[in-house]
């Protein structure tokens, strides 16, 4: 057995993994939506930083600020609200280190024309270009792992 991959020993590459921040930052915004926070504060990284301004641009989330304390940056976003309920209170995650979801220009054609697959909210696909929205992929031509779905209310 290997010095890298002992037993008991946290490996830190796997705590370093998009998926497992994408997974944490969702899982702390959707609690703090259910509890109905004014704010949630989220920890700093280049990936949620995108996926925030992704929120910010989309309207989903009122403002964010990035926050300096003892060396350790955060990400704090003030939610939005409306009638009483959470932007994002029943956001649902695809992406899973276990299950990747891909979708090609083609089948995002045609699942955005044929199928109710993609109405009524917004689906997030980190592509080439960023973080970007079913219609955004499909102006560009381009296809990506689909991240999450964004009800809208």
């Amino acid at each position: 057995m290997s010095k890298r991959y002992k037993r008991g020993k946290h490996n830190k590459s796997l705590s370093n993994n998009t998926n497992f921040f994408f997974g944490r930052i969702v899982s702390d915004i959707k609690t703090a939506t259910i509890c109905k926070q004014d704010f949630v504060e989220i920890p700093f990284s280049d990936f949620t930083e995108k996926f925030v301004q992704f929120l910010y641009r989309n309207g989903l989330i009122t403002r964010y600020f990035i926050k300096n304390t003892d060396q350790k940056y955060f990400i704090l976003i003030v939610l939005k609200y409306f009638n009483d309920k959470g932007f994002l209170e029943e956001i649902k995650i695809f992406d899973k280190p276990s299950r990747r979801v891909f979708y090609s220009y083609k089948k995002l054609f045609f699942l955005s024309y044929h199928t109710s697959e993609f109405r009524g909210g917004i689906g997030v696909f980190s592509t080439i270009f960023g973080l970007l929205d079913v219609h955004m992929c499909l102006r560009f031509h381009v296809g990506g792992v689909f991240l999450c779905f964004i009800p809208i209310l």
